[in-house]
């Protein structure tokens, strides 16, 4: 999906993270660091927001 998204080069660009670090943070049994993951989003011009929860919700 990322690769449709933008080009791999250009993340690896804008990220710092390899390409090897990137298919691999992304890959199925991948467990990114959570900088890795800000960082990929914000080079694809999203950001992370946090949301409460209602925990009470059924």
């Amino acid at each position: 999906m990322i690769a449709r998204v933008k080009d791999v080069s250009v993340l690896v660009r804008e990220t710092g993270i390899t390409r090897n670090g990137i298919q691999k943070a992304l890959s199925e049994n991948g467990n990114p660091k959570f900088e890795s993951i800000n960082a990929i989003m914000h080079a694809m011009g999203y950001r992370l927001t946090p949301q409460k929860l209602d925990v009470h919700a059924k």
